[in-house]
């Protein structure tokens, strides 16, 4: 589901400001003080601060994030879902721009994979995903691409590690006759994007060498979904020891 428009572009600029002159900034200073590794803040070079590409757990950073959360996507995702939503997370995402990398280097596309698969839910479509635009996103700098009807087969298709940081789980088969059924979804600033934790989704890389592809994601449970905590914690634990063996991220 696209909502085009979903935030007028005066509370867009105010989400950017936000977190371009408190956030980010606050975050960066703890990382410098040897904070690091913290799963909230991710890098995909730790050397490197223009290379943030995600936050973790946003709205317990900003009030104003969770105000939105609270009031305007909380709403949505009750609907899509038939039951009351429970907020889980909410995050910050970026593609910085080729600028912010030495040369050669970029950032890494978002390999294909359903959320279903992280998320450990019993029924296991019991949560949504939203993507709300902080810039405007294109096939250039890396809008999102779903593989259409994906969400309708009713399964989690089999994942394996991507060597993504972020991003850690990737689809086994993932081919030309899928990639025929993907449709790029380009978005402007304010535009929402909601999808079912079943739809099959990636991003390519950003290819600009001026342009961020920013926005913030919420995810949300069925309040009568059931987590499999200890497989759900394993699993994380898995994505932590991997991710802090992986390129870039040692200081």
């Amino acid at each position: 589901m696209v909502l085009r428009g979903f935030l007028a572009p005066v509370k867009v600029c105010a989400l950017l400001t936000e977190l371009c002159r408190s956030v980010i900034p606050s975050l960066a200073r703890r990382v410098a003080a040897g904070e690091f590794p913290n799963s909230h803040v991710q890098y995909d070079d730790v050397r490197r601060p223009a290379t943030l590409k995600q936050i973790q757990q946003l709205h317990q950073k900003s009030s104003l994030i969770e105000e939105l959360v609270r009031s305007q996507l909380a709403p949505i995702a009750a609907v899509v879902l038939g039951d009351d939503a429970v907020l889980q997370n909410c995050q910050y995402f970026d593609k910085p721009p080729t600028t912010a990398y030495n040369s050669g280097d970029g950032s890494r596309s978002t390999p294909p994979h359903q959320d279903a698969y992280y998320f450990m839910l019993d029924p296991p479509h019991s949560a949504c995903t939203m993507w709300l635009a902080l810039d405007p996103a294109d096939e250039e700098n890396g809008c999102l691409r779903y593989e259409l009807e994906s969400a309708d087969a009713g399964t989690v298709r089999p994942h394996g590690f991507s060597g993504v940081v972020g991003f850690s789980q990737q689809l086994v088969e993932y081919g030309e006759r899928e990639r025929a059924r993907e449709v790029a979804v380009p978005a402007a600033p304010g535009d929402l994007l909601v999808h079912h934790s079943r739809m099959v989704h990636r991003a390519d890389a950003n290819a600009s060498a001026t342009r961020h592809r920013r926005a913030i994601g919420a995810i949300f449970y069925s309040s009568s979904a059931q987590v499999d905590e200890a497989a759900h914690a394993a699993r994380q634990e898995e994505i932590c020891q991997r991710a802090a063996a992986l390129q870039g991220q040692q200081l």
